[in-house]
């Protein structure tokens, strides 16, 4: 664009140092030289002119071309102010009112262009960013929520065990099963902080979607058993009924959340 625009003005101001220039040095030289083809009288009307001219020719002609490069010269000049003035101003327009469209005159049409697609591209290019951060904005509150979820489990059965009386009412089995429990959510909660620093650092997750075949009767029966201790704090029972060996596909991770979420709120508002 830059050298378009020099091209143009350059061609300009040649075109117009050649005009003039013709005008006003090659044709009094023609001029001089048709009235020359014959003798002119003293006595007559342009006599005094042709005399004048042919006296100062040559002053003429080394005076006027410089005359006329000043001139130009300064005219072309100014524009070019002109024009990098009003570029000045397109750029400053780009950052204080970026909504606005950029409207220059004609010999600008080029860099109006250049310039209003930086300016769409800036929009669409805040408007991802907008949109990157508020997705990593969600993302890290459902993970902060999710957090909780096998936090609360840990903290549920380690207060089963810790309780002396219930400790001893419990076999060896429960023990162990309550035990696995806590070391499964303990992993799953470490999995969970290492996307949730994963998501601050870099707004993106580590987790990928994917479906796996799952015995939902299985996993539900799993899922239900880690809110005991939440259950028997509100002194709630399950009324579990599900036929067995169901199959389905899904993802587990996901899923898994979804029935956290809900037993959870179903838990907290149960009177």
């Amino acid at each position: 664009m830059k050298n378009n625009l020099t091209v143009q003005i350059t061609k300009k101001y040649f075109y117009t140092m050649i005009i003039i220039t013709t005008i006003l040095v090659i044709l009094p030289l023609v001029a001089k030289m048709f009235l020359s083809l014959r003798v002119w009288q003293g006595t007559e009307f342009f006599y005094p002119i042709l005399y004048i001219l042919n006296r100062s020719l040559g002053v003429w002609l080394i005076v006027t071309p410089l005359f006329i490069w000043l001139i130009v010269t300064y005219m072309f000049f100014r524009k070019m102010i002109s024009y990098l003035e009003e570029m000045i101003v397109a750029t400053k327009s780009l950052i204080e009112t970026p909504n606005e469209k950029i409207v220059l005159r004609v010999e600008l049409a080029e860099f109006e262009n250049e310039i209003n697609h930086i300016r769409i591209d800036s929009l669409e290019n805040k408007k991802m960013a907008e949109e990157a951060g508020k997705k990593r904005d969600d993302l890290l509150t459902y993970l902060a929520h999710d957090l909780r979820t096998p936090l609360t489990s840990i903290i549920g059965y380690i207060s089963l065990l810790q309780n002396e009386q219930t400790y001893l009412e419990l076999d060896s089995t429960k023990r162990k099963n309550y035990i696995d429990i806590i070391s499964d959510k303990a992993n799953r909660l470490e999995h969970l902080l290492n996307d949730f620093f994963e998501i601050a650092k870099t707004g993106k997750s580590r987790e990928e979607v994917y479906k796996e075949e799952v015995d939902l009767s299985l996993m539900l029966s799993q899922i239900s058993s880690e809110f005991l201790p939440l259950l028997d704090e509100k002194k709630l029972e399950w009324d579990f009924k599900i036929e067995p060996n169901v199959f389905v596909q899904l993802n587990i991770n996901k899923f898994e959340r979804v029935l956290d979420n809900l037993i959870r709120n179903a838990i907290s508002f149960a009177q």
